[in-house]
């Protein structure tokens, strides 16, 4: 499972959060990476032959923005060469695994990958478990507090756009009972909602949506949290069984998502991979002013003909000049350039002749 977020290369945080990272918002300047910079990841050749492939196309199409992604693998322990492969291809930016079947007798180091953060969550070495792998070079934590206390579960914050959002891989073995998941689920969200506005779930709940009979207690949280599943298609295929749209990428931001990618690596017994892609325009922030450097075209159409905010100090309002031409219906309004008052000098005579 692909979700892809659209990554600013500058970025700052909300200061709307205190759950804060560990790296301080002075400090955060998210570099080019390698995924964004080179080109092609594999020649057509090499990709085509690539059980990747259609997530090499993705990344081709997208090379400027953030792929997260989810993999039900059925064991990582025989299968770790193919992910650490396309973590060095520089294919995806999070990868999340559910199914790993790993303990504590595997060390870190046999997963850890170059230039990722590796975070683990086991069940035992015959079932269960989920590991996230994150871009070390982005400003992202990893947050057990707004983790599931049942539901397999891993939960990271990430800077995108200059937004907090929380990213949650999870994994419901189907001995969790109905009530016992939408407890556990919305109590989980009501501490996310708390200290996040953007969130995104993806996971195998083990409900299949395309069957409404089997999926009543996943439409319920949908309902309670106001969230929504953007996969549309069937992602899971067993022998003997009609397909089943059981992996989900579910979010309170559809508006922010599309063009979801449906696809068999190979890696897993039955599962898909899906994609998703953000269209949201790519930000630059500069500065600390959120008005900095705004400036209104002198066309004829504009209500707002002449208005210019002027490129000094950190207020949002200092210098703001509004030409006197006839045709601006904010004929006459200055600012004065005087002392540390961004509204100092504000002359509103002409203002109500208008």
């Amino acid at each position: 499972m692909l979700a892809i977020l659209q990554l600013s290369t500058k970025t700052q945080i909300d200061t709307d959060s205190d759950d804060d990272l560990t790296v301080s918002a002075s400090d955060i300047t998210v570099p080019t990476s390698d995924v964004n910079t080179e080109a092609p990841i594999l020649d057509q050749d090499d990709a085509s032959h690539d059980i990747f492939h259609e997530l090499y196309t993705v990344r081709k199409k997208h090379p400027n923005k953030f792929i997260s992604s989810y993999l039900n693998i059925n064991s990582l322990r025989y299968k770790f060469c193919s992910i650490q492969e396309l973590l060095c291809k520089n294919i995806v930016d999070l990868l999340i695994i559910a199914e790993t079947k790993i303990d504590q007798s595997f060390p870190d180091a046999q997963f850890r990958v170059d230039n990722y953060h590796f975070w683990r969550k086991d069940r035992n070495a015959h079932g269960g478990g989920i590991v996230m792998y994150i871009r070390s070079d982005l400003p992202c934590d990893r947050k057990q507090n707004m983790e599931c206390e049942i539901i397999e579960s891993i939960a990271a914050e990430l800077v995108v756009n200059g937004k907090k959002w929380l990213i949650s891989g999870m994994y419901r073995p189907q001995t969790i009972s109905d009530n016992d998941f939408i407890n556990d689920f919305t109590k989980t969200h009501d501490k996310i909602s708390v200290k996040y506005d953007n969130m995104i779930f993806l996971g195998d709940l083990n409900y299949n949506l395309l069957s409404i009979d089997k999926c009543t207690p996943l439409s319920t949280v949908c309902d309670i949290c106001g969230i929504e599943n953007i996969v549309k298609g069937a992602t899971c295929f067993t022998k003997d069984a009609k397909p089943t749209l059981n992996d989900v990428i579910l979010t309170n931001k559809k508006n922010m998502l599309q063009n979801t990618t449906n696809f068999n690596c190979g890696l897993s017994d039955v599962h898909n991979i899906i994609a998703i892609n953000n269209f949201i325009k790519r930000l630059e922030h500069e500065g600390s002013s959120p008005f900095k450097g705004l400036v209104t075209a002198h066309e004829d159409s504009s209500p707002f003909k002449g208005l210019v905010t002027a490129h000094e100090d950190s207020s949002p309002f200092k210098g703001l000049v509004t030409a006197h031409e006839d045709s601006s219906p904010f004929k006459g309004l200055v600012t004065a350039h005087e002392g540390s008052s961004p509204f100092k000098g504000l002359d509103l005579s002409r203002i109500c002749h208008l």
